[in-house]
């Protein structure tokens, strides 16, 4: 933990908004550590009027009990009653309670402890005390000096036993004195598990502060309550010139949080949802000068939260969510793609997201978007998983539209597994029934194969193709989609040929409603400025024939698009008998430095394959299966880009894609997870994690 840094939240913003000389946030240092520091409640008046409840301190250097006390929230003088372990006689005089307050005003007492949730337990057996505190060494917030005391939150009217073998593990461990906490509905002191700091005056809760090393962050949150709205915070990098450091909790978790299925998950949230409280920028200054902080949070971030994750900041994406490459990103410099050479592009539109998870073992997920390959393109060149859920889903309140046919939220990670849960979670009851038990057919469109043109890519392609084969017991049927077209067209196509039918579909489509969206934002930032919006040249490209486009083009683009929705899933798809996986290459790997502009411009014609899961509205799954070598320019060396594949199943499939996808990966002996940093994985291009 050297050179760690912490910062400590609010946990409750109104207790400590009723003292005047309260600090809000503070940065404490503890050895190498930096912690920023949110006040979870007053304690200078008296300790007890913002536990509310029940306190119970325990010394363990001589194994007596102190005072064990009730207050009502109004807490009157004469509402202070007597409550004592049965062992312990005596009345709670006033005196008593004076001593209380000063064991935690003492100099002699620590100013740090840790928060662990003992839920609904009567005893605390010592293998439950040892798995909590290895759980919280394990986490990155764990300093030393945290374990000198221990808070126990509990839902019981009287705190847990704790047997002698359950004190020797805590002395052991280090532990000094024990408080206990009873939790209830109407108590305002929020503690949640982790880390915690007093200066005498408020309880803090520590963050930790990492630097955003890869720039993938337009600003870090936090938020002082559960009642309050998020904050930008400001507090710089001590290893960079610029750029945020993003304030972490802990990972622990409440006990039997049933309801908060995400509790202890980081994770960042892409510049384009809104977040109640901070901007959204879309990156793009124009668009961050004109509108004010977010009054409401997109509905499934919301879900996020409301299920315990913990939002740790915004992430970076092409302006507008458009194509662009490092070079063209002019008012925000573009995320750092950790692998290979480290100058590789991030891919777009959701660079961040995708670069923050390859980058930093202190995030779990981040969420994106995609809407034409805004999430596979950026997982497929940063080398981790990506979801792409079925269309409709996940709510899309809240997410700046697009293309409202094709937009979508999704997610990265670096482990399969973990992305599995986090899905499940955040799709709740979502999900349309289907058939789980169908057989498996694995469909290749060889119109898609063809346009990958690294060999070794293509190798790394055939052996995973053989790996499913060989789990699922079946041959993949490679399918030549312009040839099937031609043997099974719609009547609505007449005579025409698959790329003539959907030359302008998706573009048209696409580009006019997406051009649109952004009619309201032009004219009022012209009104407020008198002058147009500055945006980037691939967005100003892309507009310029976005206008050009009627609404009768649009209209009949989209109706292409119904047809060709239609065929596919009739044709290719076949959802009432069997359960088919489309396999995607995604893109075509070679070396994209940073420094060097795109060899052509976003302009999709026919049916690009990033347009086939957004047209069918199925699930699609981009996982990493290989790594590509190739000479850097930039070490002069040989390094290894990410590579990965999509799997893309009927609308509805989504678990069910991921669950059969984690069995073949364990079958093939193949990692489910990977590594940040410049390789996905050890020793070269083995699997080894």
């Amino acid at each position: 933990m050297d050179d760690a840094r912490f910062v400590a939240v609010f946990a409750d913003g109104n207790s400590c908004a009723e003292e005047p000389h309260v600090e809000q946030v503070k940065i404490v240092h503890v050895g190498d550590a930096y912690f920023m520091a949110i006040p979870a409640g007053t304690v200078i008046v008296s300790l007890t009027k913002y536990f509310n409840r029940m306190l119970l301190l325990i010394l363990l250097q001589d194994l007596t009990y102190g005072e064990l006390r009730y207050v009502e929230p109004s807490f009157q003088q004469s509402s202070l009653e007597k409550l004592v372990p049965e062992h312990h006689h005596g009345e709670t005089s006033d005196s008593g309670k004076a001593s209380l307050d000063n064991q935690f005003r003492s100099h002699a007492t620590p100013k740090y402890f840790t928060v662990l949730d003992a839920g609904d337990q009567h005893r605390l057996s010592a293998h439950w005390i040892a798995e909590q505190t290895r759980a919280y060494q394990a986490c990155d917030t764990f300093q030393h000096a945290f374990l000198h005391g221990i808070v126990l939150t509990t839902s019981n009217a009287e705190p847990a036993k704790i047997g002698e073998q359950a004190k020797m593990v805590l002395r052991k461990t280090g532990v000094k004195w024990i408080s206990w906490l009873t939790r209830s509905k109407d108590s305002r002191l929020t503690f949640r598990p982790g880390p915690h700091y007093t200066n005498g005056a408020c309880f803090y809760e520590l963050h930790r502060l990492h630097d955003d090393t890869h720039d993938c962050f337009i600003t870090a949150i936090t938020r002082r309550s559960p009642k309050l709205p998020f904050r930008p915070t400001s507090y710089p990098s001590f290893s960079r010139p610029s750029g945020p450091a993003v304030a972490v909790p802990s990972r622990l978790k409440p006990h039997g949080t049933s309801h908060a299925s995400l509790a202890g998950m980081r994770v960042a949230i892409k510049d384009n949802f809104d977040v109640a409280g901070v901007r959204t920028s879309l990156c793009n200054r124009a668009y961050d000068a004109l509108y004010a902080p977010a009054p409401t949070t997109a509905a499934c971030v919301q879900t996020l939260i409301d299920k315990g994750a913990a939002i740790v900041g915004k992430t970076k994406l092409s302006s507008f969510a458009a194509t662009e490459e490092p070079i063209e990103c002019i008012e925000w410099p573009a995320p750092w793609n950790p692998r290979a050479d480290g100058h590789q592009s991030p891919a777009g539109s959701s660079s961040g997201s995708a670069a923050a998870v390859a980058a930093y073992d202190w995030l779990d997920v981040a969420v994106g978007s995609d809407t034409s390959g805004s999430g596979r393109r950026p997982a497929h060149w940063n080398g981790v998983v990506a979801m792409r859920p079925t269309h409709g889903v996940l709510s899309a309140h809240g997410l700046l539209p697009s293309f409202h046919l094709f937009d979508v939220p999704t997610f990265f990670g670096r482990d399969l597994v973990l992305c599995r849960r986090f899905a499940e979670a955040w799709y709740g009851d979502g999900l349309p029934s289907v058939g789980c038990e169908l057989p498996v057919e694995i469909v290749v469109p060889i119109d898609y194969l063809a346009t990958i043109r690294n060999p070794y890519q293509s190798r790394l392609i055939e052996e995973f193709l053989a790996d499913m084969e060989n789990f699922f017991g079946v041959q993949a049927k490679r399918v030549k989609l312009d040839k099937l077209w031609v043997e099974t067209r719609p009547e609505e196509a007449e005579n025409q040929k698959l790329s003539d039918y959907m030359e302008a579909a998706c573009r048209d489509s696409f580009w006019y409603d997406d051009f649109h969206n952004t009619d309201e934002f032009r004219s009022r930032y012209k009104r407020k400025f008198g002058s147009n919006p500055y945006v980037s040249p691939p967005v100003q490209w892309q507009w310029s024939l976005a206008s050009e486009i009627t609404k009768a083009d649009r209209d009949d683009a989209v109706n292409r698009l119904r047809v060709y929705r239609k065929w596919f899933t009739e044709k290719v798809m076949k959802p009432e008998d069997r359960n088919t996986i489309i396999v995607l290459p995604i893109e075509d790997i070679s070396p994209r430095y940073r420094d060097e502009p795109p060899s052509r411009k976003f302009y999709p014609t026919g049916v690009p394959m990033l347009f086939l899961s957004p047209i069918t509205g199925g699930p699609e799954l981009t996982i990493p299966i290989g790594q590509v070598p190739y000479v850097s320019k930039v070490t002069g060396r040989e390094e290894l880009l990410p590579m990965g594949i999509s799997l893309m199943a009927s609308p509805g499939y989504d678990l069910v894609l991921m669950d059969l996808m984690l069995k073949c990966l364990e079958h093939a002996n193949r990692p489910t997870r990977v590594r940040t940093g410049r390789h996905m994985f050890f020793g070269g291009n083995s699997f080894a994690v």
